[in-house]
């Protein structure tokens, strides 16, 4: 894991996380992202919410995008910040764009995310995340846990 990130820019730790937690994402590292979250904690879609208590529920999570990803044959998670702000020393609020890729094509429309962050012992950790995706039930269900579906592994590109 990298040494504990800082920053005075908001903006900056909310890059960090994202470009940390894509590479995971796309590299199919749970551990490496893993480390980055802060549990329990609350991820909401459009279509619903879930409580991530412990590790394992986050490895569902994290299966289940990685399935989702999978079959619609993404190759890069491309995301940005687009807003963030310190609400005090050790919280900052903010908002990112995601957009997945298959090779050059934008496979669904962007979508954008709020997320809260904290400041741990260990360095910055995601805490809280809404996912503003919309006319994408099959996202919205990877990201809530409701695909009913044991994780796919064996596919190369994610």
């Amino acid at each position: 894991m990298d040494a504990p990130f800082e920053s005075s820019l908001a903006s900056d730790v909310s890059e960090y996380l994202l470009a940390r937690t894509a590479e995971a994402y796309m590299s199919g590292d749970f551990e490496k992202f893993a480390a980055f979250f802060i549990l329990p904690q609350q991820m909401e879609t459009f279509e619903g919410r879930i409580l991530i208590k412990t590790t394992d529920d986050l490895r569902d999570f994290f299966d289940a995008m990685r399935k989702h990803f999978c079959r619609l044959g993404i190759t890069d998670l491309v995301r940005r910040c687009v807003v963030a702000e310190f609400r005090d020393p050790d919280t900052i609020e903010a908002t990112h764009e995601s957009r997945l890729l298959a090779g050059t094509r934008l496979v669904q429309p962007p979508y954008p995310c709020f997320s809260i962050l904290k400041r741990t012992e260990a360095g910055w950790r995601v805490a809280d995340g809404q996912y503003a995706i919309q006319d994408v039930p099959a996202h919205s269900s990877a990201l809530t846990g409701a695909t009913g579906s044991p994780p796919h592994s064996s596919h190369n590109g994610v």
